[in-house]
């Protein structure tokens, strides 16, 4: 959902890194543009929102609440949240170094994420890996 009904002017993309990505969408659908932050911290997800038309300023440090349920957030331990970002000049398959320069912003259109986790009654850490794509406007 990163950029869904964003149509300014700018990148969808706010500002990426390895383990640390803030972005506009309008996830709920309402009409208002949120700008939203995803990362890591001490093995745990955080998700951030910040409202607004001036939003893009505030989320990258915006603190936010676990991406978890509250029985997940007791079970499972993140150790790592990894994020590549890919370029549509060749087709979101060229790789963009981290963390991504105010011009690189532009070239964003995929997203790789591999969250690395752990049970507490599991011994053996296991990776999800998942992809995101970035939404054209309207």
């Amino acid at each position: 959902m990163i950029g869904y009904q964003y149509t300014g002017a700018g990148s969808a993309v706010i500002a990426a890194s390895a383990a640390d990505v803030s972005f506009y969408a309008d996830m709920d659908g309402d009409g208002t543009m949120e700008c939203y932050r995803y990362y890591l911290n001490n093995g745990v997800v955080y998700e951030a929102v910040v409202q607004g038309a001036s939003c893009a300023s505030a989320i990258t440090s915006a603190a936010g609440q676990p991406v978890t349920s509250s029985f997940e957030t007791k079970a499972l331990k993140v150790s790592s949240l990894v994020l590549q970002y890919y370029n549509a000049a060749n087709q979101g398959g060229a790789l963009l170094s981290v963390p991504l320069s105010s011009t690189d912003l532009y070239l964003v259109r995929r997203i790789d994420i591999a969250a690395t986790v752990q049970g507490v009654a599991s011994v053996t850490p296991f990776t999800v890996d998942t992809q995101a794509v970035v939404r054209a406007g309207r």
